[in-house]
C-alpha cells in the first residue's frame, strides 16, 4: 500500500485524530494490550483484528511493518514471563509518552479567571519561520483561537508564557496581550457571540451528543471504538472553561459515559500517561 493512501486510511480509520501508521498501530495495540496478550506480531495482529473491525482495512504485511518499527524505535518491548514460559508485548515509558503526545486529554479541572484575552502580533514576513512557530506551539497550547488574521482570542492567560518565548525567540515588542471581560465586547461582537464563531460551539456539542447517543445505553463496548470515538471529541473540543459554556454541554455527561465504559486498565494506564506527557 502506498505511503499517501495508508496515511488517508489512518486518518479516516481513526477519526482523523492519528495521522501515520506507527501511531495508529500504538493505540490499538495499547487498547488491545489491556484486554489480553501476545508474544509475536502475529498475535498481536490477531488481537488487534479482534478488538478493532476497523483493521480489515489494513493487512497483516503492513501491519507487522508498523508494529517492528514500533519495536525499532523503542516503543515497544518483548518481556518474559516467566510464569507462563514466554514473552509478551510491552508498550515501554517512551511508547506511554508517544501515546500521550499523540491523544488529547480531557480536563475536568479547568482553572479561570474571569478574564478573556485578545493577542495580536506583528511578526514579519523575513520570520515566517518564527512566526508560524507561533502559531504552532503557542497559540494552539493556549487553546486561542483566530479571530483574524493575526488576531486570536484565549480565555486562559497567555502572559507568562508568550513573554517567555518572545524573550527567547528575539520577538520581544512584536506581540501585544489586552484584555476583555466576561460581558465585554470587540467591536460590536459580544465575548459570547465571538467565543460560538471562533470555537464552533454548536458543532462540538452536537459531537458530544453523538456520542452520547452511540453510548449512552451501552453496559460494554469496543474499547479500541469508544476511545477513538472519544478522543474525536475532544480533539475538536477547545476545552473552555466551564464558566462561558452552556450549563447543559453535552462533554461533561459524555465524559461521565466514557469513563463508566472504559476498561479500567485504559483509564488508568492513559491518566498515568497523561501525567508523564
Amino acid at each position: 500500500m502506498k505511503r499517501t493512501k495508508l496515511r488517508s486510511l489512518v486518518l479516516e480509520l481513526s477519526e482523523g485524530i492519528l495521522s501515520s501508521t506507527v501511531d495508529f498501530t500504538l493505540h490499538t495495540l495499547f487498547c488491545s494490550l489491556q484486554l489480553s496478550g501476545g508474544k509475536t506480531a502475529r498475535d498481536a495482529w490477531i488481537i488487534c483484528q479482534k478488538a478493532n473491525k476497523k483493521l480489515e482495512e489494513i493487512n497483516y504485511e503492513t501491519f507487522k511493518n508498523a508494529f517492528y518499527e514500533l519495536k525499532r524505535k523503542g516503543l515497544v518491548k518483548y518481556i518474559e514471563d516467566k510464569e507462563k514460559e514466554r514473552a509478551r508485548i510491552e508498550i515501554t515509558e517512551l511508547g506511554q509518552q508517544r501515546l500521550a503526545n499523540s491523544i488529547p486529554q480531557y480536563f475536568e479541572k479547568r482553572p479561570w479567571d474571569g478574564k478573556i484575552y485578545l493577542i495580536t502580533y506583528d511578526i514579519p514576513e523575513s520570520r515566517r519561520t518564527l512566526r508560524n512557530k507561533f502559531r504552532e506551539s503557542i497559540l494552539k497550547k493556549l487553546s486561542c483561537g483566530m479571530l483574524q488574521a493575526s488576531v486570536w482570542i484565549t480565555p486562559y492567560s497567555p502572559r507568562a508564557l508568550i513573554e517567555a518565548w518572545a524573550m527567547e525567540h528575539g520577538a520581544v515588542g512584536m506581540i501585544l496581550i489586552s484584555e476583555l471581560e466576561k460581558d465585554g465586547s470587540f467591536g460590536e461582537f459580544t465575548v459570547e457571540y465571538l467565543l460560538e464563531e471562533v470555537y464552533k460551539l454548536s458543532e462540538v456539542d452536537s459531537r458530544y451528543k453523538a456520542f452520547i447517543n452511540k453510548y449512552e445505553k451501552q453496559t460494554t463496548a469496543n474499547q479500541t471504538d469508544l476511545n477513538l470515538d472519544f478522543i474525536s471529541c475532544v480533539k475538536a473540543d477547545p476545552q473552555l472553561p466551564f464558566e462561558l459554556l452552556p450549563p447543559d454541554w453535552a462533554s461533561i455527561k459524555a465524559y461521565k459515559i466514557y469513563k463508566k465504559l472504559c476498561s479500567k486498565n485504559i483509564f488508568t494506564f492513559l491518566e498515568n500517561a497523561f501525567k508523564k506527557g
